[in-house]
């Protein structure tokens, strides 16, 4: 299903909303949609610097993040401004394609995944992020995720 829907609708995909079809998508809509990812990134920021992980914003400049579930990047976009390094997990081959294609940051490392077996080699990293992802999947592998 996700595979699909990343290739015929992958904005909506990831925040349905219709001004995120295809048929209704311009550089207005597009550039609200990559925005809220900035928001999402700033909130992580933000909570890392209440939970004591860094002293200030710029801090997060050192550290790694594994974003899971990057979709189109539509939150990858910014954290690849603010992190170190970004490590950029999908299901969906369209999704991650967009994702590639609009953030020409070094710094980012994409990866499709294929298997459920695969998130046991994701590599360690000071933060893990995901959002509005594991809901789609069974309390079980969700479980299997998370650990």
């Amino acid at each position: 299903m996700w595979e699909k829907l990343g290739s015929v609708e992958p904005y909506w995909s990831v925040l349905t909303s219709d001004e995120y079809r295809i048929s209704n998508l311009n550089e207005v809509n597009l550039e609200k949609f990559y925005m809220t990812g900035y928001d999402a990134c700033i909130s992580i920021v933000k909570t890392l610097e209440r939970a004591g992980v860094i002293n200030a914003i710029t801090d997060v400049s050192r550290l790694e993040i594994t974003e899971i579930g990057c979709g189109t990047g539509r939150v990858t976009k910014s954290l690849a401004t603010y992190f170190e390094k970004v490590n950029a997990y999908d299901i969906s081959p369209g999704n991650l394609q967009i994702a590639e294609k609009m953030i020409v940051n070094k710094n980012v490392n994409f990866c499709l995944i294929k298997h459920i077996n695969e998130y046991e080699n994701l590599p360690q990293t000071d933060v893990i992020y995901s959002m509005i992802v594991l809901q789609h999947n069974c309390p079980t592998v969700i479980e299997y995720m998370l650990e």
